[in-house]
């Protein structure tokens, strides 16, 4: 719980946010449209798994 709660506090994504907005001239409305992107992104792919049929057990340790 206090590593989750440490790095909760120091967020990696929300300090290279910042970094970007105080070092580059990205603007908030640009930022926002790659998030929403990258989340759309994410939604395909989560469905395009769901959707998948599920290994053969044959095939369960090929490329491991």
């Amino acid at each position: 719980k206090e590593e989750l709660d440490l790095w909760l506090r120091r967020c990696p994504v929300k300090r290279f946010k910042r970094y970007l907005y105080k070092k580059s001239s990205i603007k908030p409305k640009e930022l926002e449209r790659i998030e929403i992107g990258i989340e759309k992104e994410i939604d395909a792919a989560i469905s395009f798994a769901k959707k998948s049929p599920y290994p053969k057990i044959s095939e369960l340790t090929e490329d491991v």
